[in-house]
């Protein structure tokens, strides 16, 4: 089944592995990356997130695609976009259904490169949905449930598993040949699917590099750990309602997410282009 997942997610996933939910729940025992969480970000600790059976009984493989966003070309063309933008705002406003209106006491109009493009967990779902209709054609026995990053799975642990990339200091997957601008999401199969087993990439490939953490302006990132608290991009994003604190108005060169980890990344310096489904929105 793998060659068959390999034709159908060409031209959709920039990559995917297949990984085998059993060890994977047995490995993510115990795992950490975010301190200190809000209260409206304490689905991330969730039992069930530590356990994929919770979220699909059924679930014996993980097929984990990541999909690049942006590449070198993208991001020559990225500050004249930004620029002929006459209202940051309210282009924001168009895009999404709830923003907190106090980012625009934001000196900026700067805006994360995600967020230039339309509801990517709606366009993964929908591709995917196509791949698994496809996967039922050839037998009907098959369920599958598709995940993207807000649901209850610790979806970069899991393509750091599958060998898809590494956790770096900034708490992102970074992949070595396409960076960290990537976006994860998959789906569960009530099948075992036989696969070669890829390498676990090792954080350490970032030990010797620190300019992230040393250069985040609220000092949000510690030890391959981050404090949502002090993170830009948690205050101007999930925080919808919520009083941003001065420093963070202060400190943040964004109007919206933040994109400083990753700009500053070495792996983001040169990336190279692999088609996924994700095009550039201007």
């Amino acid at each position: 089944m793998t060659k068959l997942l390999q034709k159908l997610l060409n031209g959709i996933a920039t990559d995917f592995s297949v990984v085998n939910i059993s060890e994977f729940n047995d490995f993510i025992k115990g795992y950490i990356i975010l301190d200190e969480l809000p209260g409206d970000m304490l689905y991330l600790k969730r039992e069930e997130r530590y356990d994929i059976k919770k979220f699909f009984p059924l679930a014996k493989t993980a097929v984990v695609c990541v999909f690049q966003y942006w590449n070198d070309d993208y991001e020559k063309r990225y500050s004249d976009f930004i620029n002929k933008i006459n209202s940051p705002f309210n282009y924001l406003l168009k895009k999404l259904p709830k923003i907190n209106a106090e980012i625009r006491n934001i000196n900026s109009n700067l805006i994360a490169r995600y967020s230039l493009f339309d509801d990517y967990h709606k366009v993964i779902r929908e591709n995917l949905e196509k791949v698994i209709k496809e996967l039922k054609k050839i037998d009907d026995n098959i369920k599958a449930k598709i995940f993207v990053d807000t649901s209850p799975i610790f979806e970069k642990i899991l393509a750091c598993y599958g060998g898809l990339g590494f956790i770096g200091r900034n708490t992102l997957l970074i992949n070595k040949d396409f960076g960290s601008y990537l976006f994860i999401g998959g789906f569960l199969l009530n099948v075992n699917v036989n696969s070669p087993k890829r390498i676990i990439k090792s954080h350490k490939l970032c030990d010797n590099c620190r300019i992230c953490e040393e250069r985040c302006p609220t000092k949000a990132l510690y030890n391959y750990r981050l404090n949502p608290l002090k993170c830009i991009s948690y205050w101007t994003t999930h925080n919808k309602d919520k009083k941003i604190p001065y420093e963070i108005i202060k400190s943040s060169k964004y109007l919206f997410g933040c994109d400083i980890c990753q700009e500053l990344c070495p792996y983001n310096e040169k990336i190279a282009d692999k088609t996924s489904i994700f095009k550039i929105p201007f």
